[in-house]
């Protein structure tokens, strides 16, 4: 049986979930062909995706900063950071998605990799990246 050894595992789903609001409500958008706040759903999806994965980024930076992991995995996070602000200066378009998906997904895959990390959050992170792809592509294939 399962036993939740992290006490903000709760905290973290709540997060998660209000943090995938914006990626439903861009791609919501999208299908149904309507702007929110003057921008169009693809728009929304990229500039919101550019941020997280930037966050995600400089948070793994830190994570492996305090352990001490290899210069490779410290100059990935800078790329990923890197090509997440580049998709912002491109016209939405199925580069630009893939690329934001497989920047969520190269983190995810170091994160899982991380010793220290509890296992309930990567459990949780693995389903969020993985749903997080998913709508990278519907946008994708819809702009």
């Amino acid at each position: 049986m399962y036993q939740n050894t992290d006490p903000q595992l709760a905290t973290r789903i709540i997060l998660t979930c209000l943090g995938f609001i914006p990626f439903v409500a861009a791609t919501c958008a999208l299908v149904v062909d309507i702007t929110l706040f003057g921008f169009h759903g693809a728009h929304i999806f990229i500039t919101y995706a550019a941020i997280i994965v930037s966050f995600l980024a400089g948070s793994t930076w830190g994570l492996f900063l305090l352990q001490q992991a290899s210069k490779r995995k410290l100059i990935l996070t800078n790329v990923i950071a890197l090509i997440a602000w580049w998709s912002l200066f491109t016209e939405p378009s199925f580069l630009a998605f893939g690329l934001l998906a497989v920047s969520f997904w190269l983190i995810n895959q170091m994160e899982q990799d991380t010793p220290g990390v509890p296992d309930g959050y990567l459990r949780l992170r693995r389903v969020a990246t993985w749903l997080i792809v998913a709508l990278s592509i519907v946008q994708g294939l819809m702009a």
